[in-house]
C-alpha cells in the first residue's frame, strides 16, 4: 500500500491570467487581472492583487487584510507573516495581530 500527503491548497492562473485557487479539490476563480505576487501556505493563500491590495483566500473566503501594499510577505503551514510600513503582523486562525512596530530595530 502506498500512503502520500499532498497540499490541499494550491493557486494557478490560466491562460486569459485569471487567478484561480484550488482548495480540497474545487478550482474557484479569485481575481479576473492578474495578481503582482501570491504565496500559498498551509492554511491560506496569500496575494498581492493587481491594484496592490494585500488579500487572503482563508476557509473558502476572500478576505481584504491591507488596503496598502504590503513589503514583504511569507506563508508557512500555519501562519502568514507580513510587513507593512513599520509594522510586523501576522495572521493566525483567523485573526490578524501585530506583533511588534520598527522590526528592523530587531534586525
Amino acid at each position: 500500500m502506498l500512503s502520500g500527503y499532498s497540499q490541499t491548497l494550491s493557486a494557478y492562473t490560466d491562460y486569459r491570467e485569471y487567478f484561480y485557487v484550488f482548495d480540497d479539490g474545487v478550482s474557484q476563480m479569485l481575481e479576473y487581472f492578474p495578481v503582482q505576487s501570491y504565496r500559498v501556505g498551509g492554511a491560506c493563500l496569500a496575494y498581492i492583487d493587481n491594484k496592490g491590495v494585500f488579500k487572503i483566500f482563508f476557509k473558502n473566503n476572500k478576505i481584504t487584510l491591507e488596503k496598502y501594499k504590503v513589503t514583504h510577505y511569507f506563508s508557512t503551514n500555519n501562519l502568514l507573516v507580513y510587513t507593512l510600513e513599520n509594522q510586523l503582523i501576522i495572521f493566525d486562525r483567523g485573526k490578524r495581530l501585530t506583533l511588534v512596530y520598527h522590526p528592523n530595530i530587531y534586525a
